[in-house]
């Protein structure tokens, strides 16, 4: 068996522990906090803005630490640092608390969650990496649909400082073990080629593989690079209204249980969408699954504005959770096709850096919209024009390759 394999199921640990059991399970914790400090949706969501400004800054040169020092020295740091600043939020006494920790959490949170998956599905997958992405991101979905039932009965039983403390406990007893024990950054500290690269194929040069694509140093001065930023801002924007969904399902009159559970659909929706989806992009190319995902989206979402009902707002949610897979699966794919592998984790860093900006902005409109309007549907409005926009300048970006 080729030892890619061994990696993909590290990935897919990887993304349990990090972006399932915690990142997608943020948004539980919007309705306890805010009633326990007395605070409204938008003063909770400067904490998001907190740390998705933190991000966009890590970001900048996370990619370059991750380069010099490789994948899992700069994940097994990151991870336990982000599992302290976890544990802190279980011991917050005011919302400033939160806003400092978010701030704290945003500098590990490229290293942690966003970073380490994708650099190292390029690094070993020549064939089949869509697969590989989309079952990784998959088990983002499944360890965010399963971890958010857990999360909500916590709270529900031993309120929401014990369970930001198992968060913190969990993801690290499930990445720790297997960056440790099998994790290698690149095939040729295994003494071999990427998964699909034949041997009599391979052009190499003393360190490995001669890999293809656009410098590092000059891809800021691309129009496309900046326009992959605001592709993967309106696709961010779109996605941390997964965040809300459970905020959502109270405004409806839905129990706090039952309405984690719509985080739960989305997260179900996300790890059906990355399986699909990625395997879609390696048969029938980026371009016409990013169409088909979008489709989906858009009609999750306006079944969100105009549905009633559990049954109806869980297959909204579903549906409205591929836009989770287009975040974590798509966009990493899409970086790859335009820009090549040559300076992937670079460039993909910076990317994500830009992303992260506007993800900021857009949690402090969804919770002023939710203050001015008294619901969620108005963020949801603006979600459904976001993807309109979204399809067409993906049809603009995919005319040709770049490099």
């Amino acid at each position: 068996m080729h030892y890619a394999w061994v990696i993909l199921i590290c990935c897919c640990l990887i993304e349990i522990g990090s972006m399932g059991a915690v990142a997608n399970c943020l948004g539980l914790y919007v309705v306890p906090v805010c009633e326990e400090f007395g605070i409204g949706a938008a003063a909770f969501s400067l904490y998001f803005t907190i740390q998705n400004i933190s991000v966009a800054i890590a970001s900048s040169f996370a990619g370059k630490l991750m380069t010099k020092y490789g994948v899992k020295k700069t994940l097994l740091v990151a991870i336990i640092i982000n599992a302290i600043w976890f544990a802190g939020l279980s011991m917050a006494q005011s919302i400033i608390a939160f806003y400092v920790l978010g701030a704290l959490i945003g500098l590990t949170f490229s290293l942690a969650m966003f970073l380490p998956v994708p650099a190292l599905i390029t690094a070993w997958f020549a064939e089949k990496r869509g697969f590989a992405m989309g079952l990784a991101m998959a088990f983002a979905g499944i360890g965010g649909a399963g971890f958010s039932v857990v999360y909500s009965n916590i709270i529900e039983v031993f309120g929401w400082r014990t369970s930001y403390m198992a968060m913190a406990v969990i993801s690290l007893v499930i990445i720790l073990p297997c960056v440790i024990f099998f994790l290698k950054d690149t095939p040729e500290q295994k003494g071999c080629l990427p998964y699909g690269k034949a041997d009599t194929a391979a052009i190499e040069t003393e360190n490995g593989n001669i890999l293809t694509g656009i410098d590092a140093s000059g891809v800021l001065k691309r129009g496309i690079f900046w326009a992959t930023i605001l592709v993967g801002g309106l696709a961010a924007y779109v996605c941390n209204n997964i965040t809300y969904l459970s905020a959502h399902g109270s405004t409806v009159g839905l129990s706090i249980v039952t309405s984690g559970s719509l985080i739960s659909a989305a997260l179900i929706g996300s790890m059906i969408g990355a399986l699909v989806l990625g395997s879609l992009a390696d048969k029938i190319g980026i371009k016409r699954t990013f169409y088909v995902a979008c489709t989906i989206v858009i009609a999750g979402t306006a079944l969100l504005v105009v549905g009633n009902g559990f049954i109806v707002l869980f297959v909204a949610s579903v549906a409205f959770g591929f836009s989770s897979a287009i975040y974590t699966t798509m966009m990493p794919l899409l970086v790859q096709e335009l820009f090549g592998s040559k300076d992937y984790g670079t460039i993909y860093s910076y990317t994500v850096a830009g992303m992260s900006f506007i993800a900021a902005m857009s949690c402090i409109l969804i919770g002023l919209l939710y203050d001015i309007t008294g619901a969620y549907v108005a963020g949801l409005l603006v979600a459904l024009a976001a993807y309109v926009i979204f399809m067409a300048a993906i049809t603009l970006m995919l005319r040709r390759k770049y490099y």
